[in-house]
């Protein structure tokens, strides 16, 4: 059966509910990302009703919903005026104890990232980077990944956590903090020799093999293109 965009936004009104069914609030998210997916058009009233009528959603803790709720904050895209509130609520979990809960909030903020929430996003990705829960600090990495295009001077202030991560040892980080600080200094070619030329003489230091690939294909980037001393050279063609 055809879903009626206008039959659903006046179903949603119960998201303002004292008491919140998250089962019934479950299947209403579905269906209203189901119709962003396909194309559908939202009017401004009926975006703001909706945004609004989710904030709400927040008050309870069912995982299933939580996570719905930071897909649809992703989907719908939030005004400018209405930037400040989501980021409130999500600033929110990412205080919380539950792992699931900080790194899926910070991937929806930095998708909502504006001049008016940047200096709040900084400050919890620089938290998030040396969180105790891998997770949470690949979040942050692939956050990070993300922001770089648009706000590659904030991410720049945050190398040393980055580098942290990649010489943590932890498999599951140096990929994601590999890309990362090559993104950063990218337009330094003596720090990408320095970097490879650690990374390289320090082979246990990856234990990633993801990272172990990506770093072959920096310093095959770096003989094809840079002018090499002879001996830099041949330490790199003998790693290969």
């Amino acid at each position: 059966t055809k879903l009626s965009k206008s039959a659903l936004v006046q179903d949603c009104r119960m998201f303002n509910d004292a008491k919140i069914k998250a089962k019934k609030c479950v299947d209403l998210l579905n269906k209203c990302i189901y119709l962003l997916n396909q194309g559908e058009k939202l009017t401004d009233s009926e975006k703001t009703s909706l945004f609004f009528g989710v904030t709400k959603l927040f008050l309870n803790d069912d995982s299933t919903l939580r996570r719905l709720i930071y897909v649809f904050i992703k989907e719908l895209k939030a005004k400018e005026d209405e930037v400040f509130i989501v980021t409130s609520c999500l600033s929110k979990d990412m205080m919380s104890d539950n792992n699931m809960y900080k790194a899926n909030a910070l991937r929806v903020l930095t998708k909502i990232a504006d001049k008016s929430n940047l200096l709040t996003i900084e400050k919890l990705i620089k938290t998030s980077l040396s969180d105790k829960n891998t997770h949470v600090k690949n979040a942050a990495l692939v956050s990070c990944i993300h922001l770089f295009k648009e706000h590659p001077e904030m991410i720049k202030k945050l190398v040393g956590e980055v580098q942290t991560n990649l010489m943590s040892g932890n498999k599951d980080l140096q990929y994601h903090a590999l890309l990362l600080l090559h993104e950063i200094k990218k337009d330094d070619p003596m720090a990408i020799l320095k970097i490879l030329s650690q990374l390289k003489s320090s082979q246990a230091t990856l234990s990633s093999k993801l990272a172990k690939v990506q770093l072959i294909r920096y310093i095959k980037e770096l003989l094809t293109y840079a002018h090499l001393d002879p001996r830099t050279e041949g330490g790199f063609v003998a790693y290969l």
